[in-house]
């Protein structure tokens, strides 16, 4: 896996994004597909953190490799398909 400059210029650091993708619990969705790699928005929480992140992944054919070129707090379109879940841990913490 490389981590592209670009990918860390939001806060997200390199290691919320390795064990991001070592967890492999998130929402794929495809993004724009080239002739020579396939690019997805990874959406979903970090065990370090109850901040939803969204991923932008590319995997090359010719390298055979996963790039990561963004890291961020995740924006809509993405963030409402976790509305239920992000409602449910504002709830709980208001109750404590």
């Amino acid at each position: 896996m490389k981590i592209l400059p670009s990918a860390l210029k939001h806060g997200i650091t390199k290691t919320m994004i390795s064990k991001f993708i070592e967890q492999n619990n998130y929402l794929e969705f495809d993004l724009s597909h080239g002739s020579n790699c396939e690019r997805y928005m990874f959406v979903g929480f970090t065990s370090e953190t109850v901040t939803l992140i969204e991923l932008g992944v590319e995997f090359s054919f010719e390298e055979n490799e996963l790039i990561i070129f963004h890291a961020d707090k995740a924006r809509e379109p993405y963030k409402s398909n976790f509305e239920d879940i992000i409602d449910g841990k504002k709830k709980r913490k208001r109750l404590r």
